[in-house]
């Protein structure tokens, strides 16, 4: 069975629901209220919001590269423990700076 809402909860729900869509205000604070107006704010966004789209290129190539020694292998029991045992010694440094 769905849970009732309160009065006051559903008056809210209702109120916030029924409210006027927002407006555009002007730098003063007034609503806008003419077309034109309205039309420059249009432009506005219109000039912000879509500039051209970027164009990417790649300018990386594999012989200005630097080769790292990265072990992509398995994870082994060993590196677990060993990345759990630095987590805590860090957790219990910054927990000893937050206590001075």
């Amino acid at each position: 069975m769905p849970k009732l809402l309160q009065p006051k909860t559903l008056y809210k729900v209702v109120k916030e629901l029924a409210r006027p869509t927002a407006s555009v205000r002007k730098p003063d604070g007034t609503m806008a209220s003419t077309h034109a107006e309205l039309q420059r704010w249009r432009l506005h966004f219109e000039n912000v919001l879509n500039y051209p789209e970027q164009v990417i290129t790649d300018e990386f190539s594999s012989e200005n590269a630097i080769q790292l020694d990265i072990n992509t292998g398995p994870i082994t029991g060993d590196e677990v423990s060993e990345s759990i045992s630095n987590l805590k010694q860090t957790v219990k440094q910054r927990e000893s700076m937050a206590y001075k």
